[in-house]
Parts: C-alpha cells; sequence; structure tokens
C-alpha cells in the first residue's frame, strides 16, 4: 500500500505592507511582468441549429442506452405517424463543465449525435418503431498519472446532461453504421474490465462561500466513526485496485487526526488535521493509493480520532477502480 497526502488551507488571510493589502500587489506585479497572450479570433456560426425545426429537450442522468418509443413521442405531443422517420434527428455536447478560461475552446452550438431509428426503412414510424441514442451523465473521468489512477470530476453546477430532438431535420439525421460481423477482425480476448466507481455526495456548503460542497460528517456526535458500504459484482480476488479519499477536518480547539479502513484493514493511518486558526474553515487531506479485495463487498470505515467531540471530519468523496471479471449479466 503506497499513500501520498495533500493538505490545503481553507479560508482567507491577509497580509499588509503599509496598510496596503500585499495580496493585492503581487496580483498587479504578476500584471505587470506577465506576457499578455494573443489569442486567434473565433469564429462562431450564424445561427443555432435550435432555430428550425421541432424541439424537445431530453435530461439524462446516467450513462447508458435510451429508447424513445411510439408512446414516448405522444407523450410529448408528437403525432408520430405522421413523422419522416429519416428526418429525426438528436443534438448534445460532451458532457462536463465548461472551461473557465477564455483562451479555451468551447463549443458554438450544438452537434448531432449519431442514432438508431429502428423500423425507419418503410418511411413511416409505426407502433413498434423506436429511437436510440446513448446518452452520459455530467461526471467525468481522467486518468491521473501523478496519481496512478482514473479519478473522477463532477459537474458542479447541474447533475443533468440535456440532449435535443428534433423531429423535423432539414436533412436526414446522423445513423450509427452497421457493421456486419464477419468485417471484424478477431483480436485479443478480453474477460475483465476496470470498473469506476465514486461517493459524492453534495450536502452543504459549510464554510458557506465558493462553489465547493461537501457530504457526511463524521465527530463525537456520531460515536467518531462512520462505515459507508459499497457492493461490487464479480470482483478479481488479490487483484491491484486503486481507491482516492478526499476529506476536511475542521476542530477550534485541538490538533487531532482520521483513519481510513477497507474491509476493517486499517489502509490510511494517522492522518493530521491541524488546529483552526484566523479565517481558516479547516484542512484538506486527500489521499490515494492501491488495495486489494477478496469479495464483492467493499466497505470503508472512517474513524475520527480526536479529544473533543467537536472535532468534525467532512467528506468530499471516495473515489474507486475496482477490476471484475467480464461476465454477461441481466
Amino acid at each position: 500500500m503506497y499513500s501520498y497526502i495533500l493538505m490545503k488551507l481553507f479560508g482567507k488571510s491577509y497580509l499588509k505592507y503599509d496598510g496596503v493589502c500585499l495580496i493585492c500587489l503581487i496580483v498587479m506585479a504578476v500584471l505587470c511582468v506577465s506576457p499578455v497572450k494573443v489569442l486567434e479570433a473565433q469564429s462562431f456560426k450564424n445561427e443555432s441549429v435550435l432555430n428550425s425545426g421541432s424541439w424537445y429537450k431530453l435530461g439524462v442522468t446516467k450513462d447508458g442506452i435510451y429508447r424513445i418509443t411510439y408512446e414516448d413521442l405522444l407523450d410529448m405531443g408528437i403525432q408520430p405517424n405522421t413523422l419522416n422517420p429519416k428526418k429525426i434527428s438528436i443534438y448534445g455536447n460532451y458532457p462536463g463543465m465548461l472551461p473557465e478560461n477564455n483562451s479555451e475552446g468551447c463549443y458554438d452550438d450544438l452537434s448531432e449525435i449519431s442514432i438508431i431509428v429502428n423500423g425507419e426503412d418503410d418511411g413511416s414510424f409505426d407502433e413498434n418503431d423506436c429511437i436510440l441514442f446513448y446518452g452520459q451523465n455530467q461526471v467525468e473521468w481522467k486518468f491521473d498519472y501523478s496519481r496512478g489512477g482514473y479519478c473522477h470530476q463532477i459537474n458542479f453546477y447541474s447533475d443533468t446532461t440535456y440532449y435535443f430532438l428534433n423531429v423535423e431535420s432539414l436533412e436526414d439525421g446522423k445513423r450509427m453504421p452497421v457493421i456486419s460481423q464477419e468485417q471484424i477482425p478477431a483480436g485479443n480476448v478480453v474477460n475483465e474490465f476496470l470498473d469506476l466507481r465514486y461517493h459524492e455526495n453534495e450536502l452543504d456548503n459549510y464554510y458557506k462561500q465558493g462553489r465547493r460542497w461537501f457530504g457526511e460528517s463524521v465527530s463525537g456526535v456520531d460515536g467518531k466513526t462512520k462505515t459507508f458500504d459499497f457492493v461490487f459484482r464479480d470482483v478479481i480476488a488479490d487483484s491491484t485496485n486503486f481507491a482516492r479519499f478526499n476529506l476536511v477536518g475542521s476542530s477550534l480547539n485541538e490538533r487531532f487526526y482520521a483513519r481510513i479502513k477497507i474491509n476493517d484493514k486499517v489502509v490510511f493511518d494517522s492522518l493530521r488535521i491541524n488546529q483552526r486558526v484566523d479565517h481558516v474553515f479547516g484542512y484538506e487531506v486527500d489521499v490515494f493509493g492501491d488495495f486489494t479485495l477478496d469479495s464483492d463487498t467493499l466497505s470503508v470505515t472512517l474513524d475520527v480520532l480526536s479529544q473533543s467531540d467537536a472535532s468534525t471530519v467532512y467528506v468530499d468523496f471516495f473515489t474507486f477502480n475496482v477490476w471484475m471479471d467480464l461476465n454477461c449479466a441481466s
């Protein structure tokens, strides 16, 4: 088991020099000496695709294949038997937050995605026909080379990804290509996969500032311990898995410690959390490392090792990368 600990301050502290805020002086100095990057002008469309056609907004919160049936279209106020199924299209963009920096590119308009319209070849949308498309939630996963595992990023502003259905496209809608099995060359046999899970509940903004919210809290009120249970399926026993835990601890009257156990085995011990000072709300603890499982159950226990019942640890998130057998199940 290896581990790495990052600690940050939450809050604000100011230094003054001859009555002038030192932070302001530093910002002014950076602006004076930093080179100015000239951005190329971005070209924009004259009008959005939403400018024409009949559009219907669809929201999804999970990754998966979604089906729109004849009855679903009726519920939307659409008369399916009047549609030309070839003109059905769905638009949307890659999920996740828009970039905060103006220098980073962003979408100018909605992009069409490939879909399947079962039964469209006869030129009518009948009761047994349906529309299939792949929808994604707002959580982004990227491999973090510094930590050695896949880490997630939620969207701070929305948990729903929206797609837009157009049933009167001017041109034929984009379709998923059909590839016959004999055209696919034999390759490597894959019988295992890496399951990516996270636990992050946005329950409260304890320090009443910024966009960061936290989930469960553990203190003397909870007996200084709390357990979180997760169930996987067909875990590969003794495989090397990855976990990351992000916590924030806060105490007005003492320095204390936190401990993390997986299935009653200590994986991170003596995580120090300093006493609060000045405007500091608490101290962040970001730990990550490898662990193994011998069953499909993963139980995380978070212990607060303190003298005061008021010393509290707040859960920001847990992240897991777990190797599992690739089996077909209903």
